[in-house]
């Protein structure tokens, strides 16, 4: 009767030494599994988002740039103050600069600043959009505008890089067009 009590004290020591590591490690598996879950669920959406770039212009003197864009994925795109644009662009002195834009809600962007323009159905018939203000939907457009100092040369090739939320990273260039083609009555054209 004496060694039935330690007996039972070791037995539910050894039981209570082999249980915990087994509960813990099926808690680190059930953590493992919902952060793989999570990662799919980032790439799927990821792999649902596109955007198109469908042109570009430069306008005022080569100091605003107008990008137009189609929501080309299956993914509604948002949050457009956590966006990220950068560009990289030739100055009127031949200069170069690589700016990173904050985006500016609410009107027309300052210098060195981005907005949205507007988002349309369809941009080149200036159709508004009507479904879900202020949400770039599926095959919706948008025109985002950003406003750079200084101005952007002549006959110059610069990139817009625009980067989402979730990941998707879009590139286009944009074109300021020669003198004489921006102001035809310009002396020497």
């Amino acid at each position: 009767m004496e060694t039935v009590l330690p007996a039972f004290i070791v037995i539910i020591l050894l039981l209570s030494a082999t249980l915990m590591p087994a509960q813990h490690s099926l808690a680190a598996q059930d953590r493992i599994q919902l952060a793989r879950q999570a990662v799919e669920a980032r790439l799927l959406e990821r792999a649902r988002t596109d955007l198109a770039s469908v042109n570009a212009q430069v306008s005022d003197n080569g100091a605003v740039v107008d990008i137009r864009l189609r929501n080309a994925g299956q993914t509604r795109l948002a949050d457009f103050d956590r966006w990220d644009v950068m560009i990289q662009y030739y100055d009127t002195a031949g200069t170069y600069h690589i700016v990173w834009l904050p985006y500016f809600e609410g009107g027309d962007p300052a210098n060195n600043e981005w907005a949205i323009e507007a988002l349309y159905v369809e941009a080149a018939g200036s159709v508004p959009e009507i479904y879900e203000p202020g949400i770039l939907n599926p095959a919706e457009e948008m025109v985002i505008r950003f406003r750079v100092s200084p101005a952007v040369g002549h006959e110059t090739t610069n990139l817009a890089v625009l980067s989402t939320p979730n990941g998707l990273r879009l590139s286009t260039y944009f074109i300021r067009p020669p003198l004489c083609i921006e102001a035809p009555l310009t002396p020497g054209c």
